[in-house]
This record gives structure tokens, sequence and C-alpha cells, in this order.
């Protein structure tokens, strides 16, 4: 996949994500989510451990990068999905949902639905 960058900072594709020397947690929100905000504080915690990467779902890119500035930015890099195909390559069933993705490309870990403060816990001790 290559999708869009949203500002400030870069985009992500598959080869940058597979080039990562550490793992990486993908997640994948969208502004009009009532528990991707409920989720908002869990990943700025997660992202002090652990580089976090946004996909914003089906999303205009204004309302994605308003979203992420009125909740915190955790995101190292942010990507547009605006027609979700994405997506469906990642198997999301609805969002929130993330990925915890090992260097290779490998995906060790998933969530269908919103992080908890156990799940940055667990996250952040290298448990995913």
């Amino acid at each position: 996949f290559a999708l869009p960058a949203l500002p400030p900072g870069p985009g992500f594709d598959a080869a940058a994500l597979r080039a990562q020397p550490r793992p990486v947690l993908v997640n994948v929100f969208a502004s009009w989510c009532v528990p991707c905000v409920e989720e908002a504080e869990a990943l700025l915690a997660l992202s002090t451990h652990l580089p976090v990467w946004g996909i914003a779902y089906k999303d205009p890119d204004a309302a994605a990068t308003d979203f992420v500035r009125r909740t915190g930015d955790p995101y190292a890099r942010l990507v547009a999905d605006r027609d979700g195909l994405a997506a469906i390559d990642w198997g999301v069933s609805g969002v929130p949902e993330s990925f915890l993705v090992a260097p290779g490309g490998r995906i060790v870990w998933h969530k269908a639905g919103g992080l908890t403060a156990a799940d940055v816990e667990r996250l952040a001790r290298g448990q995913g």
C-alpha cells in the first residue's frame, strides 16, 4: 500500500513500515469515531515508548488533521486512506483498530476497538 501523507509529518507505505528497525504500532482511526476520541490518551502515552503511525480512515483530510490537533498528536507518521481500500487490505472491520508490526512487516499483535491503559502497559513492556 502507498497512501498520501497528512501534514505536518511524513507519510508511509508498506516498504517504509517493513524497513523499521523496531516495532511500530499502526493505528486506524477516524474523526467521526467516538471510541477513537476515547483512546487518544492511551495512544499519547504509548507514543512515548513506541512509534505510533496513523491511518485516517474514510475521513476528509481537514477533519483528520483537526481531530489529531484536538485530541493530541501521537503519530510520528500520518496518512489518509480516503477510500478505505488500504483498511480492507489490513483486514480492518471498524475503527479504531491497532496493529503492532514487527521489523520486516509481520503483524504480531492486533486489537479491534480502542486501546486501554492495560494495552499501553503491555505494549510498552514489549509484550504485544
